[in-house]
């Protein structure tokens, strides 16, 4: 589990680009996949320097078999990251590269923002052009442009990989984002105490 930073789930397309699948943040599991025994179809790379909380496999399966708790906040949290997959997916799919970019910052910003900084207004924002054409499947001139549509209209500002969001109704209108629930916000709550390590 994710305690510290900011991390991508990647894969390698048949053309041996990279594509971000999903951005994690602290709180989130990096592989569901493990939890269950099956391979895993993804890689994960730190974005920033990162701090996770790793056990054995067989002792967290032991865990949710006697903690219906940790199993159902286990679900609840797969639950929630389906949700926001098929979100990636209409997102690539289905919108402007402008839209496309402005639905990844949203999530960034509502999943982050008052975890790194005071500012309620500003979050973290580790990514390059190259990472958030990744993440939209789009070119890196489209995600140029959008960016800078964007600062244009007042709507954000970017500033040595600090996003401010000015106007975050709009954003949201335009990345055609629905904010999270306060329970939707992180995978499991951070415990400052849990064992952690530096990746």
């Amino acid at each position: 589990m994710l305690t510290a930073g900011l991390a991508a789930r990647t894969r390698i397309r048949e053309n041996g680009a990279r594509q971000i699948t999903a951005i994690l943040v602290p709180g989130d599991v990096c592989d569901f996949s493990v939890l269950f025994s099956e391979p895993s179809l993804h890689r994960v790379e730190a974005l920033t320097d990162c701090e996770i909380a790793s056990d054995r496999i067989e002792a967290v399966q032991a865990l949710m078999i006697l903690d219906p708790f940790l199993t159902w906040t286990t679900c609840r949290s797969a639950a929630a990251e389906l949700g926001r997959r098929e979100a990636w997916v209409l997102n690539a799919r289905q919108r402007t590269p402008t839209r496309r970019v402005a639905h990844v910052l949203c999530e960034i910003f509502d999943r982050t923002r008052g975890t790194t900084f005071a500012d309620r207004d500003v979050c973290s924002l580790p990514l390059g052009l190259d990472d958030l054409a990744s993440a939209t499947d789009s070119a890196e001139e489209d995600v140029e442009i959008a960016m800078r549509l964007l600062r244009q209209d007042g709507v954000i500002e970017v500033d040595a990989q600090i996003l401010a969001v000015r106007d975050w109704p709009e954003l949201c209108d335009i990345g055609q984002y629905e904010p999270l629930r306060a329970s939707q916000l992180q995978a499991f709550p951070v415990n400052k105490q849990q064992r952690s390590r530096q990746v």
